[in-house]
């Protein structure tokens, strides 16, 4: 079941590692998690940063952008 706002955008995206698809709120992409990279360090993306493949808070190394969905279209839904 979704917890949905319907003023909220939602993001649908798909991690390339495992080919899970989740829906996240926009504003909460950069909480996913993030694969380790080859220093061992993670990377931290945030909202608006620069970082070498993160684009609006989604590290775009490890997760797919598959579809952009309003959250009024999720109301209602299981």
């Amino acid at each position: 079941m979704l917890s949905e706002d319907a003023y909220t955008i939602y993001k649908q995206v798909k991690d390339r590692t495992n080919a899970a698809v989740y829906i996240v709120a926009e504003s909460r992409l950069g909480q996913l998690p993030v694969k380790v990279k080859a220093s061992g360090k993670k990377q931290a993306p945030s909202k608006g940063s620069n970082a070498e493949g993160v684009q609006d808070g989604l590290d775009k190394e490890s997760y797919e952008l598959l579809a952009k969905i309003p959250g009024s279209s999720l109301v209602g839904l299981k």
